[in-house]
C-alpha cells in the first residue's frame, strides 16, 4: 500500500470549530529533515494520529501576539501562507491582540472571513505580552507551538529551520537574531539580560528574547509567561536540562508601526527573576492566571 492509498484517521475538533475536522481528516505525516541551512521534506510513514487531549500530534499552531500592528497583519499572513504552502502541515494561525487601540482587532476579524486557519482574539488588558502568549499556548489545537512577533521583523522563511532543529531533538529552537536590524539601546539591552540570566541559571544563551520560537505545546504549558515571566522562558527550559537549539535567522528592519521595547519593562521584569527560578522546579502542568480575553 502506498502513502496515498492510506486512509487519514478522523481527529475530533471541539464545538467552536467543527471544519477543523475536516481540514485535520486531510493530513498526511511528513518529516523534516535539514541540511545546513535549508530543508526538504520527505514523505514518512506514521502510525496513527497521537492525541493530546483536544490537540493533534499533527498540526502547527503558530501564536502571534500583537499590539497596534493593524498595518503589518496582512503582509504577514501573505508571507506565512507561502512558507506554509511548502510544508505540507495542518496549520492554525493565532493572533492574540493584547489590547490594541488601532483597528488590530478590525483586521484579525477580516482575515478570518479570507481564511478559515486564523483564529483570533482579543484580551481585556495589555498584558506587555506575556498574556498574549499564555492565552495563545492555550488555545492552540496543534502538538507544536510556533511563537512570533507580528512586526514583520521575524521572517516567516525561518520557520522551517526552526522546526527541523525539534525535529532533530531539540526541546526548544530560538531564532537567534545573530544580525540584529534593531537600534543600538535595543541590541545593548538584550546583551545585558542575556548575559546577566546566563550567569544566574548557569546556562549560556545568546537571543533569549527573541519573539520567533518553536517548542512543543506540553513544554510551553508547563512555564508561567504572564507578568513579563515569558521573558525567562528559554532558560527555564534549559536550567530543566532541556535542549535548546539557537538556529541563526533573518531579523529584518520594522517597516511599519513603532517599536514596542522599553528598556524599563524589561528592567522590572527582574523584579520576578524569583518566580522564575521556583518556575524551574515547578510542577509540570498549566498555569493559572490567564487575563479576561474573548474570541473573535
Amino acid at each position: 500500500m502506498t502513502l496515498g492509498d492510506e486512509t487519514p484517521q478522523q481527529v475530533p475538533a471541539d464545538d467552536r470549530e467543527q471544519d477543523y475536522a475536516d481540514e485535520w481528516g486531510q493530513i498526511k505525516p511528513f518529516r523534516t529533515h535539514r541540511t545546513g541551512y535549508s530543508t526538504r521534506i520527505v514523505p514518512e510513514r506514521k502510525p496513527a494520529k497521537r492525541q493530546f487531549r483536544g490537540y493533534s500530534a499533527d498540526v502547527l499552531s503558530i501564536i502571534i501576539p500583537v499590539f497596534n500592528e493593524a498595518n503589518n497583519l496582512v503582509p504577514l499572513c501573505r508571507e506565512l501562507s507561502e512558507v506554509l504552502t511548502h510544508l505540507h502541515r495542518a496549520t492554525e494561525i493565532l493572533f492574540v491582540d493584547d489590547a490594541s487601540t488601532d483597528e488590530t482587532s478590525t483586521i484579525i476579524r477580516e482575515l478570518q472571513t479570507s481564511d478559515p486557519r486564523i483564529r483570533g482574539f482579543r484580551l481585556e488588558h495589555n498584558t506587555d505580552k506575556g498574556g498574549a502568549l499564555a492565552v495563545g499556548v492555550k488555545e492552540a489545537r496543534g502538538d507544536i507551538c510556533i511563537m512570533m512577533d507580528g512586526d514583520l521583523q521575524n521572517d516567516p522563511a525561518d520557520i522551517p529551520l526552526l522546526l527541523a532543529a525539534l525535529e532533530q531533538g531539540a526541546d526548544l529552537a530560538l531564532g537567534w537574531r545573530k544580525k540584529r536590524a534593531d537600534n543600538l539601546m535595543k541590541r545593548l539591552s538584550s546583551w545585558l539580560f542575556n548575559a546577566c540570566m546566563s550567569a544566574v541559571f548557569q546556562k549560556r544563551l545568546r537571543d533569549a528574547n527573541t519573539g520567533l520560537k518553536v517548542l512543543r505545546r506540553e513544554t510551553a504549558i508547563s512555564v508561567p509567561l504572564t507578568s513579563g515571566l515569558f521573558r525567562f522562558l528559554p532558560f527555564v527550559l534549559a536550567k530543566r536540562e532541556l535542549k535548546i537549539a539557537e538556529v541563526p535567522t533573518h531579523h529584518r528592519p520594522r517597516r511599519n508601526g513603532s517599536s514596542k521595547f522599553r528598556s524599563g519593562r524589561r528592567l522590572l521584569s527582574l523584579l520576578k527573576l524569583s518566580a522564575a527560578l521556583r518556575a524551574v522546579h515547578a510542577p509540570l502542568q498549566a498555569p493559572e492566571g490567564l487575563p479576561a480575553y474573548e474570541t473573535l
